[in-house]
Protein backbone atom coordinates (compact mmCIF):
# COMPACT_ATOMS: atom_id res chain seq x y z
CA UNK A 1 0.00 0.00 0.00
CA UNK A 2 1.30 3.34 -0.65
CA UNK A 3 0.10 6.39 0.93
CA UNK A 4 1.37 9.88 -0.09
CA UNK A 5 1.18 12.92 2.00
CA UNK A 6 0.13 16.09 0.61
CA UNK A 7 0.26 19.77 1.75
CA UNK A 8 1.98 22.82 1.23
CA UNK A 9 5.65 23.43 2.98
CA UNK A 10 4.39 23.82 6.83
CA UNK A 11 1.61 21.71 6.87
CA UNK A 12 3.16 19.04 8.79
CA UNK A 13 4.00 16.18 6.70
CA UNK A 14 7.34 14.93 7.16
CA UNK A 15 5.87 15.29 10.96
CA UNK A 16 2.86 13.14 10.51
CA UNK A 17 4.19 10.35 8.03
CA UNK A 18 6.90 9.56 10.54
CA UNK A 19 4.71 9.29 13.31
CA UNK A 20 2.11 7.48 11.65
CA UNK A 21 5.44 5.37 10.92
CA UNK A 22 5.91 4.55 14.84
CA UNK A 23 2.13 3.95 15.14
CA UNK A 24 2.04 1.52 12.54
CA UNK A 25 5.06 -0.12 13.74
CA UNK A 26 3.88 -0.64 17.07
CA UNK A 27 1.06 -2.67 15.43
CA UNK A 28 3.44 -5.02 13.84
CA UNK A 29 2.80 -2.83 10.44
CA UNK A 30 6.43 -2.78 8.60
CA UNK A 31 6.58 0.40 7.04
CA UNK A 32 8.75 2.35 4.60
CA UNK A 33 9.14 6.60 4.64
CA UNK A 34 11.41 9.02 2.67
CA UNK A 35 13.30 9.88 6.03
CA UNK A 36 14.58 6.52 6.92
CA UNK A 37 14.92 5.06 3.79
CA UNK A 38 18.92 4.48 4.04
CA UNK A 39 19.29 2.62 7.92
CA UNK A 40 22.43 4.61 8.32
CA UNK A 41 23.77 8.08 6.90
CA UNK A 42 25.12 8.07 3.63
CA UNK A 43 27.76 10.61 2.00
CA UNK A 44 26.61 12.58 -0.71
CA UNK A 45 28.67 10.52 -3.59
CA UNK A 46 26.71 7.48 -2.47
CA UNK A 47 23.86 9.20 -2.97
CA UNK A 48 24.86 10.56 -6.22
CA UNK A 49 25.80 6.81 -7.49
CA UNK A 50 22.53 5.11 -6.36
CA UNK A 51 20.77 7.44 -7.76
CA UNK A 52 22.56 7.70 -11.19
CA UNK A 53 22.13 3.51 -11.43
CA UNK A 54 18.41 3.21 -10.46
CA UNK A 55 17.96 5.82 -13.53
CA UNK A 56 16.11 2.72 -15.34
CA UNK A 57 13.21 2.85 -13.13
CA UNK A 58 12.37 5.88 -14.85
CA UNK A 59 10.19 6.29 -17.75
CA UNK A 60 10.02 8.38 -20.42
CA UNK A 61 7.57 10.68 -19.30
CA UNK A 62 8.75 11.10 -15.91
CA UNK A 63 12.28 12.07 -17.20
CA UNK A 64 9.76 14.97 -19.09
CA UNK A 65 8.42 16.12 -16.70
CA UNK A 66 11.16 16.64 -14.49
CA UNK A 67 13.10 18.20 -17.68
CA UNK A 68 10.02 21.07 -17.36
CA UNK A 69 9.88 20.98 -14.40
CA UNK A 70 13.52 22.29 -13.41
CA UNK A 71 14.39 23.75 -16.47
CA UNK A 72 11.96 26.30 -15.34
CA UNK A 73 12.61 26.79 -11.57
CA UNK A 74 16.15 27.62 -12.04
CA UNK A 75 17.22 26.12 -7.96
CA UNK A 76 20.70 24.88 -9.44
CA UNK A 77 22.92 22.05 -9.96
CA UNK A 78 22.79 20.93 -6.57
CA UNK A 79 19.20 21.15 -5.70
CA UNK A 80 17.98 19.65 -8.82
CA UNK A 81 20.45 16.38 -8.19
CA UNK A 82 19.02 16.36 -4.28
CA UNK A 83 15.31 16.50 -6.38
CA UNK A 84 16.01 13.75 -8.10
CA UNK A 85 17.63 11.89 -5.63
CA UNK A 86 14.19 12.06 -3.64
CA UNK A 87 12.29 11.62 -6.76
CA UNK A 88 14.25 7.99 -7.20
CA UNK A 89 13.73 6.95 -3.69
CA UNK A 90 10.24 6.96 -3.90
CA UNK A 91 10.37 5.10 -7.41
CA UNK A 92 12.48 2.26 -6.05
CA UNK A 93 10.32 1.93 -3.15
CA UNK A 94 6.90 1.37 -5.37
CA UNK A 95 8.95 -1.22 -7.44
CA UNK A 96 10.48 -2.79 -4.62
CA UNK A 97 7.80 -2.75 -1.72
CA UNK A 98 4.68 -3.00 -4.39
CA UNK A 99 3.95 -6.46 -3.97
CA UNK A 100 5.22 -6.88 -0.25
CA UNK A 101 2.89 -6.40 2.88
CA UNK A 102 5.12 -3.07 3.72
CA UNK A 103 3.31 0.73 3.99
CA UNK A 104 4.86 2.82 1.76
CA UNK A 105 4.36 6.20 3.56
CA UNK A 106 5.82 8.88 1.55
CA UNK A 107 6.15 12.99 2.15
CA UNK A 108 7.20 14.86 -0.88
CA UNK A 109 5.56 12.23 -3.47
CA UNK A 110 4.27 12.91 -6.79
CA UNK A 111 1.33 15.19 -6.36
CA UNK A 112 4.15 17.29 -3.81
CA UNK A 113 6.33 17.58 -6.50
CA UNK A 114 4.45 17.57 -10.00
CA UNK A 115 1.56 20.12 -8.69
CA UNK A 116 4.42 22.52 -9.41
CA UNK A 117 3.88 22.14 -12.90
CA UNK A 118 0.38 23.82 -13.07
CA UNK A 119 1.00 25.67 -10.50
CA UNK A 120 3.63 27.82 -12.20
CA UNK A 121 1.88 27.08 -15.39
CA UNK A 122 4.11 25.33 -17.19
CA UNK A 123 1.76 22.25 -17.55
CA UNK A 124 -2.28 22.31 -16.95
CA UNK A 125 -3.22 20.27 -14.27
CA UNK A 126 -5.85 17.57 -15.99
CA UNK A 127 -2.25 16.75 -17.84
CA UNK A 128 -0.16 16.36 -14.15
CA UNK A 129 -3.28 14.40 -12.88
CA UNK A 130 -3.28 12.01 -15.77
CA UNK A 131 0.29 11.75 -15.48
CA UNK A 132 0.52 10.64 -11.92
CA UNK A 133 -2.95 8.71 -12.01
CA UNK A 134 -0.52 6.38 -13.66
CA UNK A 135 2.81 6.17 -11.35
CA UNK A 136 0.04 5.51 -8.68
CA UNK A 137 -0.21 1.69 -7.14
CA UNK A 138 -3.59 0.62 -7.27
CA UNK A 139 -3.63 0.40 -3.45
CA UNK A 140 -2.36 4.15 -2.98
CA UNK A 141 -4.27 6.66 -0.58
CA UNK A 142 -3.59 10.50 -0.95
CA UNK A 143 -3.56 12.38 2.43
CA UNK A 144 -4.51 15.98 2.15
CA UNK A 145 -3.31 18.03 5.07
CA UNK A 146 -5.24 21.39 5.03
CA UNK A 147 -3.77 24.40 6.87
CA UNK A 148 -3.77 27.77 6.45
CA UNK A 149 -1.75 29.87 4.81
CA UNK A 150 -0.79 31.82 7.68
CA UNK A 151 0.18 28.61 9.98
CA UNK A 152 2.23 27.08 7.36
CA UNK A 153 4.11 30.06 7.02
CA UNK A 154 4.63 30.66 10.82
CA UNK A 155 5.70 26.80 11.11
CA UNK A 156 8.00 27.50 7.89
CA UNK A 157 9.81 30.09 10.24
CA UNK A 158 10.03 28.13 12.82
CA UNK A 159 11.72 25.71 11.41
CA UNK A 160 14.39 28.04 9.68
CA UNK A 161 15.04 28.93 13.27
CA UNK A 162 15.95 26.11 14.42
CA UNK A 163 17.63 24.61 11.57
CA UNK A 164 19.82 28.01 11.76
CA UNK A 165 20.64 27.13 15.48
CA UNK A 166 21.79 24.07 14.87
CA UNK A 167 24.49 25.72 12.50
CA UNK A 168 25.11 28.46 14.67
CA UNK A 169 24.21 30.52 11.59
CA UNK A 170 21.54 34.16 12.40
CA UNK A 171 18.58 34.58 11.07
CA UNK A 172 17.71 36.32 7.88
CA UNK A 173 14.00 38.17 8.22
CA UNK A 174 12.29 39.01 5.51
CA UNK A 175 11.21 42.08 3.65
CA UNK A 176 7.28 43.10 2.73
CA UNK A 177 7.73 42.35 -0.91
CA UNK A 178 9.47 38.77 0.28
CA UNK A 179 6.34 38.07 2.63
CA UNK A 180 3.76 38.78 0.09
CA UNK A 181 5.99 36.68 -2.64
CA UNK A 182 5.77 33.62 -0.13
CA UNK A 183 1.62 34.35 0.73
CA UNK A 184 1.36 34.26 -3.22
CA UNK A 185 3.17 31.07 -3.70
CA UNK A 186 2.00 29.02 -1.09
CA UNK A 187 -1.45 30.08 -2.34
CA UNK A 188 -1.15 28.92 -5.79
CA UNK A 189 0.85 25.52 -4.31
CA UNK A 190 -2.22 25.10 -2.37
CA UNK A 191 -4.67 25.51 -5.28
CA UNK A 192 -2.37 23.37 -7.23
CA UNK A 193 -2.47 20.56 -4.89
CA UNK A 194 -6.21 20.94 -4.40
CA UNK A 195 -7.52 21.02 -7.93
CA UNK A 196 -4.76 17.67 -8.97
CA UNK A 197 -5.83 15.68 -5.88
CA UNK A 198 -9.66 16.45 -6.58
CA UNK A 199 -8.96 14.94 -10.01
CA UNK A 200 -7.43 12.29 -8.85
CA UNK A 201 -10.32 11.51 -6.52
CA UNK A 202 -12.71 11.20 -9.30
CA UNK A 203 -10.09 8.60 -11.31
CA UNK A 204 -10.79 6.44 -8.11
CA UNK A 205 -7.82 7.35 -6.01
CA UNK A 206 -8.45 6.86 -2.30
CA UNK A 207 -8.35 10.73 -0.69
CA UNK A 208 -8.84 11.16 2.79
CA UNK A 209 -8.15 15.12 4.33
CA UNK A 210 -7.02 15.59 7.45
CA UNK A 211 -6.80 19.24 9.29
CA UNK A 212 -3.36 20.24 9.60
CA UNK A 213 -4.14 22.60 12.49
CA UNK A 214 -4.82 19.32 14.86
CA UNK A 215 -1.87 18.03 16.71
CA UNK A 216 -0.07 15.39 15.46
CA UNK A 217 -1.10 12.69 17.88
CA UNK A 218 -4.84 13.07 16.75
CA UNK A 219 -4.11 12.58 13.24
CA UNK A 220 -1.99 10.05 13.86
CA UNK A 221 -5.01 8.55 15.70
CA UNK A 222 -7.49 9.07 12.91
CA UNK A 223 -5.10 7.68 10.03
CA UNK A 224 -4.22 4.50 11.88
CA UNK A 225 -7.75 3.67 12.37
CA UNK A 226 -8.30 4.12 9.04
CA UNK A 227 -5.32 2.03 7.22
CA UNK A 228 -6.06 -0.86 10.00
CA UNK A 229 -9.79 -0.91 8.65
CA UNK A 230 -7.96 -0.55 4.27
CA UNK A 231 -5.51 -3.34 5.24
CA UNK A 232 -7.74 -5.86 6.53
Amino acid sequence: MYVEFVGISGSGKTSLAESLKESLRASGISCVTREVFFKTKKSKLFKLMWTVFRLPYLNGLSIKMLFILYANRKIGFKRVVRALHEHMKLCYSLSVYSNSSSVILWDGGFVQRFANLSAMGLVSAGAVADFIFKQLLQSTMLVFIDVPIDIAIQRRFQREVYLRSLSNRQMSYKSSDQKQREVEYLTQARQAQHDIVAMLDKKGVSVFTVDGTLPVEENVAILHQVMQAKLL
